[in-house]
């Protein structure tokens, strides 16, 4: 019986737990052609789109319907989370709040319990309260009413407090409302260690966050990707002075002239924590300072900034900041009084009360320190998911191992679940997240944002677990580079959680040197990439590290960059300083040197002439090739000192080099240039022919299984039923080769160019084509099942007979591509629009539902020109 499509029917069995893959494929198809039913559907569980077309799935943002929204839209209607807790025309707009708190700015999720009435929690956990949750904030009112007061004869107001204390909570579910009432206010965020992309690096920069605030007021005419090239410009510009940060408030007073503005500075601590060069920080404080001394009567801006009371040591210790800073307010520890408030009130307003005498059991396990208030809501928010209908019990209370023990009995259980190989990844993934202190009370352990990038694909679907709904150990968004990035959900884990004290404590001078050659690699990045290399033992240090603590703290790119330059820098040097002490011998070698050289050669010219040189002969010729477009040394000290590089394109063979069957099994061969070779039926595996120059070899049959060809230029090549299963072809040349019958199984293809290419009855399948360009290539009768072509290049290529079960082709560009006789049913991501831009596509095989949308889908203004397709038999 066929299954419908419907929304409403897709829902219905989200809801039951009966969906299967079509199901998300079917729902990812109405959400991408922006379906009005279904989004109407999902409305009453907080699914919406915004004029700026960002997606809003309860308390997540996305910026596309991928696999993580749809999984998100999965989530929500199963917890049945409720429309209730918003209210839209009331809402708050925090300008750059998102690129934050993309998980943290909407109540916590409802409980959907029989015995319940689908009451949200009030309570926030380890999350800050945001501006939707002011009406559940309790126990601040004295302390709001003063910063309100503050706001209005001040233009700067630093709130210090201990962690944990509440300093965010109370800036954004207490003073921002408040300023909300007046309808006059505009408000902006930012934190200090907000992630810049810079030369492929991800590098926290104070000036891009405060500039990511103040674009969507200085230029709200701009969209959102012209805003982030703003950001980048008005960054820079700020830093070296060119525009003034009072120009920029002055043109935002222009865009709104009756308004004020709260600029929010939260987690200032970062700017000590994250950023590292003390030049920019100086820098950094030094505009804000210039802005602060500027009359209030001048200016509407009004700095609220909140920093961590033990980071106070730092910042007095530049003298201009100390200054002022002296008009700080402090946020201290709350009363007995208003911790009753903060446990009863909440819950009070939604009908629900504690047993008998369970409010002061929990007092009294609160104790007075301020960082035990995160583990007070956390606590509480447990015990609203075990309440016995409208009451929280004793019971329960137990159950979750009181105040002290709940956060780390859940963080216990949810590691207890993992794998081993879970167990043993989660434990980098921590470290990443943590600055260690000193290990001291002096300097205590911080949380760290990482990005996607640098905790590495393989550990991102964990990350993903670790953040969701039944776990929450750590918080994803995306930053305004729509980088995806991570966090610990609140410093009390690090702090209270005994595995992971554990693991900082064990690693804590690993993390240290890891994070030194972090900032050195950073220097010599801000230097141009000129000098400042490690040497000497700092070096040992460092290759030491990179080689023997990876598993504990794995570098970035840019940091195993920097030391294997310092690497070469060091072998240069050296060659310098032996080469004038051996100046002498040098000098005789070098002359007798191109003698023998010569020699050998023409030995191994005749041995290979003759048929009986192989691999030994071969590497003997190119040993030097991989590193001699990396030096700069004359060509006979290149040779004398890296071994030679001879181009056998050139090599004056009477016929072709000919090596058919030869045994070349893991030969160097990289960077090595050959005239049209008979390679036939020759074994290549796990040979290292990176960067190659194999135009027109004839590799028929050959063994190139494993093998590293990335950037090799194959080029009308024969590799006719040759085995490439596994080889690495990244950014490969096989434009016009001959692939037919071939084995490339779960090869790496990406942005590999397979243009013109006979890829005829090839096996694709498992391979990752991400990016590659198969541009009139023919693919008939290839097998790409499982194969990833997302944002292949397809145009004119024919797909005759191809198999694609299970192919992804997300983003793959069909115009004119011939469907001829192909079947798509159980291919992944094809939209009604990359069908319709195909030749032919009516003779294709679609399953029913989607071949209805194909239908109702409007055919494009420009159809593709497919004359060379209208004499073919279907």
């Amino acid at each position: 019986m066929a299954v419908s499509n419907d929304s409403s029917d897709i829902i219905k069995r989200i809801q039951s737990g009966e969906l299967n893959d079509s199901d998300l494929e079917s729902l990812r198809q109405l959400l991408q052609n922006n379906d009005n039913e279904t989004l109407q559907q999902l409305g009453k569980f907080n699914v919406s789109i915004d004029e700026g077309k960002e997606i809003h799935i309860g308390d997540r943002n996305y910026f596309n319907w991928n696999d993580e929204a749809i999984q998100a839209v999965v989530e929500v209607v199963q917890q049945g989370k409720a429309v209730a807790v918003f209210n839209p025309t009331g809402k708050v707009t925090i300008y750059n709040y998102y690129n934050y708190y993309r998980e943290e700015t909407t109540t916590a999720s409802v409980d959907t319990t029989e015995e319940t009435d689908n009451l949200p929690c009030p309570y926030r956990g380890l999350f800050s309260f945001g501006p939707e949750d002011a009406k559940y904030f309790f126990g601040r009112e004295v302390f709001i009413k003063k910063l309100y007061q503050a706001t209005q004869t001040r233009n700067f107001i630093p709130v210090l407090g201990a962690s944990g204390s509440g300093k965010s909570s109370v800036v954004f579910a207490g003073l921002v409302p408040k300023l909300q009432q007046e309808g006059n206010w505009q408000f902006t965020y930012f934190r200090p260690g907000f992630l810049r992309k810079k030369d492929k690096q991800d590098i926290p920069d104070p000036f891009y966050a405060l500039a990511t605030a103040l674009v969507p007021l200085y230029t709200p005419q701009l969209n959102e990707t012209k805003q982030l090239a703003q950001a980048n410009e008005l960054a820079d510009f700020l830093r070296s002075g060119q525009v003034l940060l009072s120009d920029v408030i002055s043109k935002i007073q222009q865009n709104y002239p009756n308004s004020q503005l709260l600029l929010i500075a939260d987690q200032f601590e970062e700017i000590y924590t994250v950023c590292e060069s003390e030049k920019i920080r100086r820098q950094f404080l030094d505009i804000l300072i210039d802005n602060i001394y500027t009359p209030t009567s001048n200016s509407p801006l009004v700095l609220v900034l909140t920093m961590r009371a033990d980071f106070l040591g730092n910042a007095l210790s530049y003298n201009s900041f100390a200054e002022v800073l002296n008009s700080d307010i402090k946020l201290g520890g709350m009363s007995h009084k208003q911790l009753r408030e903060v446990i009863e009130k909440p819950a009070e307003l939604l009908g629900v009360e504690f047993e008998p005498g369970l409010v002061e059991s929990i007092l009294d396990d609160v104790e007075d320190a301020p960082g035990n208030l995160p583990l007070l809501e956390f606590a509480l928010t447990e015990l609203w998911k075990r309440r016995k209908g409208k009451q929280i019990t004793h019971d329960a209370y137990q159950e979750i191992g009181k105040v002290q023990g709940a956060l780390t009995r859940h963080a216990d259980s949810v590691f207890s679940k993992l794998s081993l190989d879970e167990k043993q990844r989660v434990r980098g993934i921590f470290i990443q997240l943590v600055n260690p202190g000193d290990g001291t009370e002096g300097i205590k352990d911080t949380r760290r944002r990482v990005t996607k990038s640098e905790l590495g694909e393989s550990n991102w679907n964990l990350v993903t677990k670790l953040a969701g709904q039944n776990c929450r150990l750590v918080v994803t968004s995306q930053n305004a580079n729509q980088q995806e990035t991570v966090e610990v959900v609140h410093e009390a884990l690090i702090r209270d959680w005994h595995q992971l004290r554990d693991w900082v404590n064990e690693s804590r001078e690993i993390i240290r040197n890891g994070r030194k050659i972090e900032a050195r690699a950073k220097e010599w990045e801000d230097k141009g990439r000129k000098g400042y290399t490690l040497h000497g033992r700092q070096l040992r240090d460092a290759k030491e590290f990179q080689k023997e603590k990876a598993e504990q703290f794995e570098l970035s790119s840019l940091a195993k960059e920097f030391i294997k330059v310092s690497i070469n820098s060091e072998w240069k040097n050296r060659i310098k300083l032996v080469s004038i002490l051996m100046m002498p011998i040098v000098i005789v070698s070098i002359i007798l040197f191109p003698d023998l050289r010569q020699r050998n050669i023409e030995n191994i010219k005749e041995k290979l002439k003759s048929g009986e040189g192989g691999k030994r002969e071969l590497e003997y010729l190119v040993a030097g090739c991989d590193v001699k477009h990396r030096q700069k040394l004359p060509r006979n000290l290149a040779n004398f000192f890296f071994g030679n590089c001879v181009d056998l394109f050139r090599f004056e063979f009477p016929q072709q080099l000919y090596l058919m069957k030869a045994n070349l099994d893991g030969a160097k061969l990289s960077e090595a240039f050959f005239r049209h070779p008979i390679l036939q039926e020759a074994n290549l595996n796990e040979a290292n022919l990176y960067g190659a120059k194999l135009m027109g070899a004839n590799l028929m049959e050959a063994d190139l299984s494993d093998a590293n060809l990335n950037e090799a230029n194959l080029r009308e090549a024969n590799l006719y039923s040759t085995n490439l299963s596994r080889a690495k072809l990244f950014r490969a040349n096989l434009m016009e080769a001959d692939l037919m019958g071939a084995d490339l199984m779960e090869a790496d293809l990406r942005q590999a160019s397979f243009s013109e290419a006979n890829l005829w009855e090839a096996d694709l399948s498992y391979a990752n084509l991400e990016g590659a360009n198969l541009e009139g290539a023919d693919l008939s009768h290839a097998d790409l099942s499982h194969a990833d072509l997302t944002q292949t290049q397809l145009w004119e290529a024919d797909f005759n007979g191809a198999k694609l079960t299970q192919a992804n082709l997300e983003g793959a560009d069909f115009r004119k591509v011939t469907f001829r006789d192909r079947s798509f049913g159980q291919a992944k991501n094809l939209t009604p629009e990359q069908v319709k831009s195909a030749c032919n596509w009516q003779k294709a095989k679609f399953d029913p539902e989607f071949l209805d949308k194909l239908n109702k889908f409007p055919d494009p203004e420009e159809k593709p020109d497919c004359s060379i397709w209208e004499d073919d038999s279907p």
